[in-house]
Protein backbone atom coordinates (compact mmCIF):
# COMPACT_ATOMS: atom_id res chain seq x y z
CA UNK A 1 0.00 0.00 0.00
CA UNK A 2 1.25 3.48 -0.77
CA UNK A 3 2.06 5.83 2.05
CA UNK A 4 0.77 9.31 1.77
CA UNK A 5 2.58 12.60 1.45
CA UNK A 6 2.36 15.03 4.30
CA UNK A 7 0.61 18.32 3.79
CA UNK A 8 1.54 20.32 6.84
CA UNK A 9 4.81 21.66 8.26
CA UNK A 10 5.26 23.14 11.73
CA UNK A 11 6.26 26.76 12.29
CA UNK A 12 8.21 26.82 15.51
CA UNK A 13 10.55 29.78 15.02
CA UNK A 14 10.54 31.00 18.58
CA UNK A 15 11.52 27.62 19.99
CA UNK A 16 14.35 27.31 17.49
CA UNK A 17 15.68 30.72 18.53
CA UNK A 18 15.49 29.69 22.15
CA UNK A 19 17.25 26.43 21.45
CA UNK A 20 20.01 27.91 19.32
CA UNK A 21 22.02 28.62 22.44
CA UNK A 22 22.12 25.00 23.57
CA UNK A 23 25.60 23.46 23.46
CA UNK A 24 26.81 20.06 24.47
CA UNK A 25 30.59 19.84 24.94
CA UNK A 26 30.97 16.13 24.27
CA UNK A 27 30.76 14.14 21.04
CA UNK A 28 30.53 17.27 18.92
CA UNK A 29 31.74 17.44 15.31
CA UNK A 30 33.95 20.47 14.82
CA UNK A 31 33.15 21.58 11.29
CA UNK A 32 30.83 24.03 9.59
CA UNK A 33 29.37 21.72 6.98
CA UNK A 34 25.66 21.28 6.53
CA UNK A 35 24.33 17.74 6.53
CA UNK A 36 24.12 16.56 2.91
CA UNK A 37 22.43 13.16 2.56
CA UNK A 38 23.93 12.64 -0.89
CA UNK A 39 27.44 12.60 0.62
CA UNK A 40 28.12 9.16 2.16
CA UNK A 41 28.79 8.96 5.89
CA UNK A 42 30.60 6.21 7.76
CA UNK A 43 28.48 4.19 10.17
CA UNK A 44 28.63 0.74 11.71
CA UNK A 45 28.79 -1.65 8.76
CA UNK A 46 29.93 0.72 6.04
CA UNK A 47 28.91 3.88 4.23
CA UNK A 48 25.38 5.15 3.73
CA UNK A 49 23.67 7.93 1.78
CA UNK A 50 20.12 9.21 1.90
CA UNK A 51 17.78 11.67 0.23
CA UNK A 52 16.55 15.22 0.74
CA UNK A 53 13.03 16.18 1.75
CA UNK A 54 11.00 18.15 -0.77
CA UNK A 55 12.40 21.50 0.39
CA UNK A 56 15.95 20.21 1.02
CA UNK A 57 15.76 21.17 4.69
CA UNK A 58 15.67 17.62 6.07
CA UNK A 59 17.96 14.68 5.31
CA UNK A 60 16.12 11.35 5.22
CA UNK A 61 17.64 7.88 5.53
CA UNK A 62 15.43 4.79 5.38
CA UNK A 63 16.10 1.10 5.79
CA UNK A 64 19.56 1.22 7.40
CA UNK A 65 20.35 -2.24 8.85
CA UNK A 66 21.32 -2.06 12.52
CA UNK A 67 21.76 -5.81 13.13
CA UNK A 68 22.46 -9.00 11.25
CA UNK A 69 19.50 -10.79 9.68
CA UNK A 70 17.95 -12.91 12.49
CA UNK A 71 17.30 -15.90 10.25
CA UNK A 72 18.37 -19.54 10.14
CA UNK A 73 20.25 -20.41 13.31
CA UNK A 74 19.82 -16.79 14.48
CA UNK A 75 16.02 -17.14 14.62
CA UNK A 76 15.15 -16.70 18.32
CA UNK A 77 18.51 -15.37 19.34
CA UNK A 78 19.58 -11.95 20.54
CA UNK A 79 20.39 -9.60 17.64
CA UNK A 80 23.95 -9.83 16.34
CA UNK A 81 26.22 -7.13 14.95
CA UNK A 82 25.32 -6.03 11.45
CA UNK A 83 27.25 -7.58 8.58
CA UNK A 84 29.51 -5.04 6.80
CA UNK A 85 28.61 -4.15 3.22
CA UNK A 86 30.67 -3.03 0.27
CA UNK A 87 30.26 0.34 -1.42
CA UNK A 88 27.65 2.92 -0.44
CA UNK A 89 24.29 1.73 0.86
CA UNK A 90 21.56 3.93 -0.63
CA UNK A 91 19.07 4.33 2.21
CA UNK A 92 16.37 5.78 -0.02
CA UNK A 93 13.45 3.41 0.66
CA UNK A 94 11.78 1.67 3.56
CA UNK A 95 13.28 -1.60 4.63
CA UNK A 96 11.10 -4.67 4.98
CA UNK A 97 8.58 -4.79 7.84
CA UNK A 98 8.75 -7.60 10.41
CA UNK A 99 6.84 -10.84 9.85
CA UNK A 100 3.18 -10.48 10.90
CA UNK A 101 -0.28 -10.83 9.41
CA UNK A 102 -0.72 -8.69 6.30
CA UNK A 103 -1.21 -5.09 7.53
CA UNK A 104 -4.61 -3.64 6.71
CA UNK A 105 -6.84 -0.91 8.16
CA UNK A 106 -9.36 -2.00 10.80
CA UNK A 107 -11.82 -0.32 13.12
CA UNK A 108 -10.60 3.22 13.88
CA UNK A 109 -7.11 2.64 12.51
CA UNK A 110 -7.30 3.87 8.94
CA UNK A 111 -4.65 3.67 6.22
CA UNK A 112 -2.22 6.16 7.77
CA UNK A 113 -1.95 3.96 10.89
CA UNK A 114 -0.91 0.88 8.89
CA UNK A 115 2.54 -0.19 7.64
CA UNK A 116 3.48 0.97 4.17
CA UNK A 117 3.68 -1.69 1.45
CA UNK A 118 7.28 -2.67 2.24
CA UNK A 119 6.85 -6.42 2.16
CA UNK A 120 7.23 -8.65 5.21
CA UNK A 121 10.43 -10.43 6.16
CA UNK A 122 12.39 -11.95 9.02
CA UNK A 123 15.22 -9.76 7.77
CA UNK A 124 13.67 -6.50 8.97
CA UNK A 125 16.01 -5.09 11.61
CA UNK A 126 16.42 -1.69 10.00
CA UNK A 127 16.01 1.91 11.07
CA UNK A 128 15.19 5.35 9.65
CA UNK A 129 16.53 8.83 10.37
CA UNK A 130 15.21 12.35 9.78
CA UNK A 131 17.68 15.17 10.51
CA UNK A 132 17.65 18.86 9.67
CA UNK A 133 20.30 19.85 7.13
CA UNK A 134 21.73 22.70 9.18
CA UNK A 135 25.11 23.10 10.84
CA UNK A 136 23.95 22.26 14.36
CA UNK A 137 25.86 19.18 15.51
CA UNK A 138 24.29 18.87 18.96
CA UNK A 139 20.70 17.99 18.22
CA UNK A 140 18.62 16.02 20.73
CA UNK A 141 17.52 12.62 19.48
CA UNK A 142 14.01 11.13 19.68
CA UNK A 143 13.86 7.37 19.11
CA UNK A 144 10.36 6.04 18.43
CA UNK A 145 9.11 2.56 19.39
CA UNK A 146 5.89 1.56 17.60
CA UNK A 147 2.86 -0.14 19.08
CA UNK A 148 0.84 -3.08 17.82
CA UNK A 149 0.36 -5.25 20.86
CA UNK A 150 3.82 -6.82 20.30
CA UNK A 151 2.28 -8.85 17.47
CA UNK A 152 2.09 -6.29 14.67
CA UNK A 153 3.34 -2.87 13.67
CA UNK A 154 6.34 -1.34 11.96
CA UNK A 155 8.26 1.87 11.52
CA UNK A 156 6.87 2.61 8.05
CA UNK A 157 3.39 3.67 9.23
CA UNK A 158 2.78 7.12 7.72
CA UNK A 159 1.83 8.58 11.12
CA UNK A 160 5.39 7.88 12.33
CA UNK A 161 7.04 10.10 9.72
CA UNK A 162 9.62 12.27 11.48
CA UNK A 163 10.15 15.09 8.99
CA UNK A 164 8.28 17.78 10.88
CA UNK A 165 10.03 16.93 14.15
CA UNK A 166 13.39 17.20 12.35
CA UNK A 167 12.42 20.66 11.07
CA UNK A 168 12.10 21.76 14.69
CA UNK A 169 15.68 20.79 15.48
CA UNK A 170 15.48 17.27 16.90
CA UNK A 171 16.68 14.15 15.09
CA UNK A 172 13.93 11.57 14.77
CA UNK A 173 14.77 7.86 14.57
CA UNK A 174 12.37 4.96 14.06
CA UNK A 175 13.19 1.28 13.72
CA UNK A 176 11.73 -2.18 13.32
CA UNK A 177 11.89 -4.87 15.97
CA UNK A 178 10.71 -8.48 15.82
CA UNK A 179 7.06 -8.96 16.80
CA UNK A 180 4.80 -11.90 17.58
CA UNK A 181 6.25 -15.38 17.84
CA UNK A 182 9.42 -14.32 16.01
CA UNK A 183 10.12 -11.66 18.59
CA UNK A 184 8.85 -13.09 21.85
CA UNK A 185 8.82 -16.91 21.79
CA UNK A 186 9.89 -18.37 25.10
CA UNK A 187 10.59 -22.12 25.05
CA UNK A 188 12.42 -24.50 27.41
CA UNK A 189 14.87 -25.52 24.68
CA UNK A 190 15.61 -21.91 23.80
CA UNK A 191 16.25 -21.14 27.47
CA UNK A 192 18.53 -24.16 27.75
CA UNK A 193 20.47 -23.12 24.65
CA UNK A 194 20.94 -19.48 25.68
CA UNK A 195 24.11 -18.48 27.49
CA UNK A 196 22.15 -16.24 29.83
CA UNK A 197 19.55 -18.91 30.62
CA UNK A 198 16.54 -17.05 29.31
CA UNK A 199 14.35 -16.77 26.23
CA UNK A 200 11.48 -14.81 24.74
CA UNK A 201 12.49 -11.16 24.93
CA UNK A 202 14.18 -10.94 21.52
CA UNK A 203 12.04 -7.99 20.40
CA UNK A 204 13.17 -6.01 23.45
CA UNK A 205 16.78 -6.91 22.73
CA UNK A 206 16.26 -5.60 19.18
CA UNK A 207 15.23 -2.31 20.76
CA UNK A 208 18.37 -2.31 22.88
CA UNK A 209 20.45 -3.03 19.78
CA UNK A 210 18.85 -0.11 17.92
CA UNK A 211 19.58 2.19 20.87
CA UNK A 212 23.19 0.99 20.91
CA UNK A 213 23.39 1.82 17.19
CA UNK A 214 22.11 5.31 17.93
CA UNK A 215 24.67 5.72 20.71
CA UNK A 216 27.49 4.74 18.35
CA UNK A 217 26.40 6.46 15.13
CA UNK A 218 23.97 9.33 15.58
CA UNK A 219 26.74 11.95 15.87
CA UNK A 220 27.38 11.38 12.15
CA UNK A 221 23.96 12.90 11.48
CA UNK A 222 24.35 15.84 13.87
CA UNK A 223 22.84 14.16 16.91
CA UNK A 224 23.95 14.17 20.53
CA UNK A 225 24.30 10.53 21.66
CA UNK A 226 24.05 11.67 25.28
CA UNK A 227 20.66 13.34 24.81
CA UNK A 228 18.27 10.60 23.70
CA UNK A 229 14.53 10.54 24.37
CA UNK A 230 12.88 7.15 23.97
CA UNK A 231 9.29 7.64 22.80
CA UNK A 232 6.74 4.86 22.42
CA UNK A 233 3.02 4.31 22.14
CA UNK A 234 0.96 1.33 23.34
CA UNK A 235 3.26 -1.73 23.12
CA UNK A 236 6.04 0.74 22.45
CA UNK A 237 5.23 2.46 25.75
CA UNK A 238 5.20 -0.88 27.58
CA UNK A 239 8.60 -1.55 26.01
CA UNK A 240 9.91 1.68 27.53
CA UNK A 241 8.59 0.67 30.95
CA UNK A 242 10.48 -2.61 30.59
CA UNK A 243 13.68 -0.93 29.38
CA UNK A 244 13.58 1.65 32.17
CA UNK A 245 14.19 -1.20 34.63
CA UNK A 246 16.41 -3.35 32.38
CA UNK A 247 20.17 -3.50 33.00
CA UNK A 248 20.55 -4.06 29.25
CA UNK A 249 19.38 -0.51 28.46
CA UNK A 250 21.39 1.35 31.08
CA UNK A 251 22.89 4.54 29.69
CA UNK A 252 21.15 4.30 26.31
CA UNK A 253 18.46 6.96 26.86
CA UNK A 254 17.86 9.68 29.40
CA UNK A 255 14.23 10.74 28.87
CA UNK A 256 11.03 8.80 28.19
CA UNK A 257 7.79 9.79 26.43
CA UNK A 258 5.25 7.09 27.27
CA UNK A 259 1.98 7.23 25.32
CA UNK A 260 -1.12 5.21 26.29
CA UNK A 261 0.52 2.75 28.68
CA UNK A 262 2.17 3.72 31.95
CA UNK A 263 1.88 0.60 34.06
CA UNK A 264 0.63 0.60 37.59
CA UNK A 265 -1.31 -2.57 38.30
CA UNK A 266 -0.57 -4.72 35.26
CA UNK A 267 1.77 -7.67 35.72
CA UNK A 268 3.94 -9.36 33.11
CA UNK A 269 3.92 -13.16 32.73
CA UNK A 270 6.87 -15.13 34.07
CA UNK A 271 9.42 -16.87 31.88
CA UNK A 272 8.03 -20.22 33.04
CA UNK A 273 4.51 -19.26 31.96
CA UNK A 274 5.63 -18.25 28.48
CA UNK A 275 7.91 -21.30 28.18
CA UNK A 276 4.89 -23.53 28.82
CA UNK A 277 2.92 -21.69 26.11
CA UNK A 278 5.82 -22.01 23.69
CA UNK A 279 6.29 -25.71 24.36
CA UNK A 280 2.59 -26.30 23.72
CA UNK A 281 2.60 -24.26 20.52
CA UNK A 282 5.49 -26.26 19.05
CA UNK A 283 4.85 -29.63 20.68
CA UNK A 284 6.70 -32.51 19.04
CA UNK A 285 9.25 -30.33 17.24
CA UNK A 286 12.92 -29.99 18.02
CA UNK A 287 14.57 -26.59 18.11
CA UNK A 288 16.29 -27.36 14.83
CA UNK A 289 12.97 -28.22 13.21
CA UNK A 290 11.38 -25.05 14.61
CA UNK A 291 14.09 -22.93 13.03
CA UNK A 292 13.56 -24.61 9.67
CA UNK A 293 9.82 -23.92 9.62
CA UNK A 294 8.58 -21.46 7.00
CA UNK A 295 7.90 -18.07 8.52
CA UNK A 296 4.18 -18.42 7.82
CA UNK A 297 4.04 -21.63 9.85
CA UNK A 298 5.66 -19.83 12.78
CA UNK A 299 3.17 -17.01 12.37
CA UNK A 300 0.30 -19.51 12.44
CA UNK A 301 1.43 -21.07 15.72
CA UNK A 302 -0.95 -20.46 18.62
CA UNK A 303 1.33 -18.25 20.66
CA UNK A 304 0.85 -14.63 21.68
CA UNK A 305 4.03 -12.61 21.66
CA UNK A 306 4.70 -10.56 24.77
CA UNK A 307 7.68 -9.76 27.02
CA UNK A 308 8.23 -11.91 30.08
CA UNK A 309 10.00 -11.52 33.40
CA UNK A 310 13.19 -13.46 32.78
CA UNK A 311 15.38 -11.90 35.46
CA UNK A 312 17.93 -10.76 32.87
CA UNK A 313 16.33 -8.53 30.22
CA UNK A 314 13.24 -7.79 32.33
CA UNK A 315 14.06 -8.24 36.02
CA UNK A 316 10.52 -7.73 37.32
CA UNK A 317 7.35 -5.69 37.07
CA UNK A 318 7.80 -1.99 36.38
CA UNK A 319 5.78 -0.65 39.30
CA UNK A 320 7.60 -2.89 41.79
CA UNK A 321 10.96 -1.61 40.51
CA UNK A 322 9.78 2.00 40.73
CA UNK A 323 8.67 1.52 44.34
CA UNK A 324 12.08 0.07 45.23
CA UNK A 325 14.02 2.81 43.47
CA UNK A 326 15.27 0.39 40.80
CA UNK A 327 14.05 2.26 37.72
CA UNK A 328 15.96 4.84 35.67
CA UNK A 329 15.81 8.25 37.32
CA UNK A 330 14.88 10.15 34.15
CA UNK A 331 12.16 12.67 33.19
CA UNK A 332 8.94 11.06 31.96
CA UNK A 333 6.17 12.50 29.81
CA UNK A 334 3.16 10.18 29.97
CA UNK A 335 -0.53 10.12 29.20
CA UNK A 336 -3.61 8.64 27.61
CA UNK A 337 -6.27 9.50 25.05
CA UNK A 338 -9.81 10.24 26.20
CA UNK A 339 -11.21 7.15 24.45
CA UNK A 340 -8.22 4.89 24.95
CA UNK A 341 -8.45 1.09 24.87
CA UNK A 342 -6.17 0.37 27.80
CA UNK A 343 -8.75 0.60 30.58
CA UNK A 344 -8.16 -1.91 33.33
CA UNK A 345 -11.47 -1.65 35.17
CA UNK A 346 -14.34 -2.27 32.73
CA UNK A 347 -14.71 -4.14 29.46
CA UNK A 348 -16.35 -1.97 26.81
CA UNK A 349 -17.27 -4.78 24.40
CA UNK A 350 -20.94 -4.91 23.36
CA UNK A 351 -22.08 -2.77 26.25
CA UNK A 352 -25.65 -2.01 27.20
CA UNK A 353 -26.77 0.10 30.13
CA UNK A 354 -27.66 -3.06 32.03
CA UNK A 355 -24.34 -4.83 31.36
CA UNK A 356 -22.42 -1.66 32.24
CA UNK A 357 -24.16 -1.35 35.58
CA UNK A 358 -23.60 -5.05 36.27
CA UNK A 359 -19.86 -4.67 35.60
CA UNK A 360 -19.61 -1.61 37.82
CA UNK A 361 -21.24 -3.49 40.68
CA UNK A 362 -18.95 -6.49 40.18
CA UNK A 363 -15.75 -4.45 39.93
CA UNK A 364 -16.36 -1.74 42.53
CA UNK A 365 -18.36 -3.60 45.17
CA UNK A 366 -19.62 -1.38 47.99
CA UNK A 367 -18.68 1.74 45.99
CA UNK A 368 -20.87 0.81 43.01
CA UNK A 369 -23.75 3.17 43.68
CA UNK A 370 -21.37 6.10 44.08
CA UNK A 371 -19.70 5.23 40.77
CA UNK A 372 -23.03 4.92 39.01
CA UNK A 373 -24.04 8.32 40.36
CA UNK A 374 -20.82 9.96 39.13
CA UNK A 375 -20.84 8.03 35.83
CA UNK A 376 -24.52 7.60 34.87
CA UNK A 377 -25.14 5.97 31.50
CA UNK A 378 -27.91 5.50 28.97
CA UNK A 379 -28.04 2.92 26.20
CA UNK A 380 -27.02 5.59 23.70
CA UNK A 381 -23.91 6.84 25.53
CA UNK A 382 -22.87 3.82 27.59
CA UNK A 383 -19.64 3.11 25.73
CA UNK A 384 -18.40 6.68 26.10
CA UNK A 385 -19.32 6.71 29.79
CA UNK A 386 -17.50 3.41 30.37
CA UNK A 387 -14.48 4.76 28.52
CA UNK A 388 -14.56 7.88 30.67
CA UNK A 389 -14.66 5.80 33.84
CA UNK A 390 -11.77 3.66 32.60
CA UNK A 391 -9.64 6.63 31.61
CA UNK A 392 -10.29 8.45 34.89
CA UNK A 393 -9.19 5.26 36.64
CA UNK A 394 -5.99 5.31 34.55
CA UNK A 395 -5.41 8.99 35.33
CA UNK A 396 -5.67 8.22 39.04
CA UNK A 397 -3.20 5.36 38.69
CA UNK A 398 -0.94 7.58 36.61
CA UNK A 399 -1.02 10.17 39.39
CA UNK A 400 -0.17 7.51 41.96
CA UNK A 401 2.79 6.38 39.85
CA UNK A 402 3.99 10.00 39.57
CA UNK A 403 3.61 10.41 43.33
CA UNK A 404 5.80 7.36 43.92
CA UNK A 405 8.37 8.65 41.43
CA UNK A 406 8.35 12.04 43.17
CA UNK A 407 9.13 10.28 46.44
CA UNK A 408 11.91 8.02 45.13
CA UNK A 409 13.53 10.01 42.31
CA UNK A 410 14.77 13.50 41.52
CA UNK A 411 13.43 13.59 37.94
CA UNK A 412 9.88 14.74 37.29
CA UNK A 413 6.79 13.37 35.55
CA UNK A 414 4.57 15.33 33.13
CA UNK A 415 1.10 13.84 32.68
CA UNK A 416 -1.48 14.51 29.98
CA UNK A 417 -4.87 13.49 28.65
CA UNK A 418 -5.42 13.88 24.91
CA UNK A 419 -9.12 14.83 24.62
CA UNK A 420 -9.12 16.25 21.08
CA UNK A 421 -11.12 14.26 18.54
CA UNK A 422 -9.24 13.70 15.28
CA UNK A 423 -11.59 14.71 12.47
CA UNK A 424 -12.69 12.13 9.96
CA UNK A 425 -15.69 10.31 8.53
CA UNK A 426 -16.30 8.38 11.77
CA UNK A 427 -14.96 10.81 14.35
CA UNK A 428 -18.17 10.76 16.40
CA UNK A 429 -17.97 6.98 16.63
CA UNK A 430 -14.33 6.65 17.68
CA UNK A 431 -13.66 9.86 19.60
CA UNK A 432 -10.11 10.51 20.83
CA UNK A 433 -9.05 6.96 20.03
CA UNK A 434 -5.95 4.96 20.94
CA UNK A 435 -2.99 6.26 18.85
CA UNK A 436 -4.76 9.44 17.72
CA UNK A 437 -2.38 11.57 19.81
CA UNK A 438 0.66 10.42 17.80
CA UNK A 439 0.05 12.56 14.65
CA UNK A 440 -0.27 15.63 16.87
CA UNK A 441 2.90 14.97 18.86
CA UNK A 442 4.73 14.52 15.54
CA UNK A 443 2.86 17.43 13.85
CA UNK A 444 2.14 15.05 11.01
CA UNK A 445 -1.19 15.43 9.19
CA UNK A 446 -1.99 12.91 6.48
CA UNK A 447 -3.58 14.04 3.24
CA UNK A 448 -5.98 11.10 3.63
CA UNK A 449 -7.92 13.46 5.92
CA UNK A 450 -7.22 16.65 3.98
CA UNK A 451 -10.93 17.41 3.71
CA UNK A 452 -11.32 17.23 7.49
CA UNK A 453 -8.32 19.00 9.07
CA UNK A 454 -8.96 22.47 10.47
CA UNK A 455 -6.77 25.19 11.91
CA UNK A 456 -7.55 23.77 15.36
CA UNK A 457 -5.75 20.57 14.39
CA UNK A 458 -2.75 22.41 12.99
CA UNK A 459 -2.51 24.64 16.05
CA UNK A 460 -2.67 21.64 18.39
CA UNK A 461 -0.03 19.85 16.32
CA UNK A 462 2.29 22.84 16.65
CA UNK A 463 1.67 22.98 20.40
CA UNK A 464 2.14 19.26 21.08
CA UNK A 465 5.18 18.85 18.85
CA UNK A 466 6.76 21.85 20.55
CA UNK A 467 6.12 20.22 23.92
CA UNK A 468 7.84 17.07 22.64
CA UNK A 469 10.86 18.85 21.20
CA UNK A 470 11.18 21.01 24.33
CA UNK A 471 11.13 17.81 26.39
CA UNK A 472 13.81 16.26 24.17
CA UNK A 473 16.05 19.29 24.62
CA UNK A 474 15.63 19.94 28.33
CA UNK A 475 13.65 17.18 30.05
CA UNK A 476 10.59 19.41 30.51
CA UNK A 477 7.96 20.47 27.93
CA UNK A 478 7.79 24.21 28.61
CA UNK A 479 8.87 27.21 26.55
CA UNK A 480 7.44 30.58 25.56
CA UNK A 481 4.41 30.35 23.32
CA UNK A 482 2.76 27.24 24.78
CA UNK A 483 0.54 26.86 27.87
CA UNK A 484 2.55 26.17 31.03
CA UNK A 485 2.76 22.47 31.84
CA UNK A 486 3.99 21.94 35.41
CA UNK A 487 5.33 18.61 36.60
CA UNK A 488 2.97 16.32 38.46
CA UNK A 489 2.90 17.18 42.16
CA UNK A 490 0.72 14.29 43.23
CA UNK A 491 -2.37 16.49 43.12
CA UNK A 492 -4.19 14.76 40.22
CA UNK A 493 -3.46 17.55 37.76
CA UNK A 494 -2.71 16.82 34.12
CA UNK A 495 -2.42 18.71 30.85
CA UNK A 496 -5.65 18.43 28.86
CA UNK A 497 -4.40 18.47 25.26
CA UNK A 498 -7.12 20.00 23.10
CA UNK A 499 -7.50 23.03 20.85
CA UNK A 500 -7.27 25.10 24.05
CA UNK A 501 -4.81 23.04 26.09
CA UNK A 502 -4.83 23.70 29.82
CA UNK A 503 -4.03 22.08 33.14
CA UNK A 504 -7.02 20.15 34.51
CA UNK A 505 -7.80 18.18 37.63
CA UNK A 506 -10.26 15.40 38.39
CA UNK A 507 -13.14 16.43 40.63
CA UNK A 508 -12.58 15.93 44.38
CA UNK A 509 -15.50 13.49 44.51
CA UNK A 510 -13.97 11.27 41.82
CA UNK A 511 -10.51 11.45 43.36
CA UNK A 512 -11.83 10.39 46.75
CA UNK A 513 -13.86 7.54 45.28
CA UNK A 514 -10.96 6.08 43.27
CA UNK A 515 -8.64 6.46 46.25
CA UNK A 516 -11.07 4.46 48.36
CA UNK A 517 -11.47 1.82 45.66
CA UNK A 518 -7.71 1.30 45.25
CA UNK A 519 -6.78 1.98 48.86
CA UNK A 520 -4.37 4.79 47.94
Amino acid sequence: MKYCKLVHSAIIGLSLLLFSGFTYPHHSIHNNHRLDPTIPVNITGGQVSGTYSQHHDVAIYKGIPYAKSPTGTLRWQDPQNVEPWQGVLKANNWGKSPIQNDPAPFEEWSQEFVNADTGLSEDALNLNIWAKTDRNKHKPVIVYVYGGGFNSGGSSCPVYDGENIAKQGAIFVSFNYRVGTMGFLAHPELTKEAKNGTSGNYGLMDQVKALQWVKQNIHQFGGNPNNVTLMGQSAGAESINDLMISPKAKGLFNKAAVLSINYYQRKLPSLAQKEAEGAKAFAGKSLSQMRQLPAQDVLNAKYKGRPNIDGKVVPGNYIDAVKKGNSMDIPVLAGYTQDDIEGELLSTDNLTKASYEKQVREKTGSYAEQFLKLYPATDSNVTKVANKLNVDDLLVKQNELARIRNKNYRSRTYNYLFSHVMPGPESDKWGAFHTSDVPYFLNNFSDLRKDYWTNKDFYLGQTMSRYLVNFAYTGQPNSFGVPAWPANRGNYEYMDLDSHSKMTRLSPAKIKLFQQLHNY
